[in-house]
């Protein structure tokens, strides 16, 4: 990765693409049938790695779009708006990925049930879960490296600011520790660029649990803050510089939006 922006809550509001933005996603998604059987070793271990390639599957994106679970369809309209004025590919991990609930709910049928009756064993699920999670989150972080920008939808379901100590936080676990990933993932300035400076970057989204509710505190100041019309601005610039083809597209964002001098 390179830049991270983060956008402002009314900065990107338009559903009109979401359309568009399903389109293509109903192109790309993984349909990988979850067979179990498939990934069990002579040694009767599963095959973790293959799992992971299967169902979280390292792609090559321009963007990652960060989201809470509950902005789903803005991040979806965004990314048709993406393709459709810069020819910008985009992702959003529920759209491509199989959803890593249907692969919990296959490993706990299959492994964490009591012989007994129909519950689940306590510490086996908590282990089945540990293991899909650490493979879901080791995905993320690999896409986030991989995608040469991140854009954070930053909303009212994504972070809480504390009236306390003005501090931003989150209630996702996703969202905690894809930023936190962001500040130790390595930054790679693209060859197309020769002078630029580094930029630390980077988040996520995920899904609220309304019964426990932790909060962790987040950074967003590596990430560069985009409005309405700064994307609008992008828009009438690189769209016809894009169909053109005299730059990259992404590089008139960065001339629009630059990197602080430190």
């Amino acid at each position: 990765m390179y830049r991270g922006f983060q956008l402002q809550a009314n900065a990107f509001t338009d559903l009109t693409y979401r359309q568009a933005g399903e389109h293509i996603f109903s192109q790309l998604e993984n349909t990988v049938l979850p067979v179990l059987n498939k990934y069990v070793l002579a040694s009767g271990a599963i095959d973790g790695t293959k799992m992971q390639e299967d169902w979280f599957p390292s792609l090559k994106r321009n963007v990652f779009i960060s989201h809470s679970h509950a902005n789903r369809e803005l991040a979806i309209a965004l990314a048709g708006w993406l393709y459709n004025s810069f020819g910008l590919t985009a992702f959003i991990d529920s759209c491509i990925w199989r959803h890593a609930d249907d692969l919990q709910r296959e490993i706990d049928d299959k492994y964490c049930k009591n012989t007994n009756n129909d519950n689940y064993n306590y510490t086996r699920r908590n282990y089945a879960t540990s293991h899909v999670h650490m493979m879901l989150n080791t995905a993320l972080s690999k896409m986030i490296d991989r995608c040469e920008c991140l854009f954070f939808l930053k909303t009212p379901e994504s972070t809480v600011s504390s009236i306390i100590n003005d501090v931003e936080k989150t209630s996702s676990p996703w969202i905690y520790s894809e930023l936190s990933m962001s500040r130790l993932i390595r930054k790679k300035i693209p060859k197309r660029l020769d002078k630029t400076e580094l930029v630390k970057s980077y988040s996520a989204g995920g899904m609220i649990n309304e019964q426990l509710r932790i909060e962790y505190q987040i950074e967003l100041d590596h990430l560069t803050t985009l409005s309405a019309t700064d994307l609008s601005l992008w828009h009438l610039k690189g769209n016809q510089l894009w169909r053109d083809k005299d730059e990259h597209v992404l590089d008139t964002l960065y001339d629009i939006k630059p990197l602080k001098k430190k």
